[in-house]
């Protein structure tokens, strides 16, 4: 997997991360970690890359409030270009609850 975050301060993160995947995209097989605190960003590399990306950031530095309606915005916008988003939230536990707190025999 390849983590892509084009993030740098007074540069146009949108633009370099079409920059970028336009490239990788033809240069690589391996999936993109996307990896970005903005909306726009991740859409565009969505819409650039169906089908390869996984998102990575989801940021709670501006309140829980912003951070659900960001999370919102970028499952819609996946599952514009994904047929079926897979969405995992950090430290959340993906088994069954009935299937929590056992271990591998």
């Amino acid at each position: 997997m390849l983590d892509v975050c084009t993030a740098y301060v007074g540069r146009d993160e949108v633009r370099d991360m079409e920059q970028f995947l336009v490239r990788a995209i033809t240069q690589t097989t391996l999936p993109l970690m996307i990896d970005s605190t903005e909306v726009n960003v991740i859409e565009r590399a969505l819409q650039l890359a169906p089908g390869k990306c996984v998102v990575n950031s989801i940021n709670f530095e501006d309140g829980e409030g912003k951070a659900r309606r960001s999370w919102i915005s970028v499952v819609t916008s996946a599952r514009q270009w994904w047929p079926s988003p897979s969405m995992k939230q950090h430290g959340q536990d993906p088994r069954p609850e009935s299937r929590r707190g056992e271990t591998a025999s």
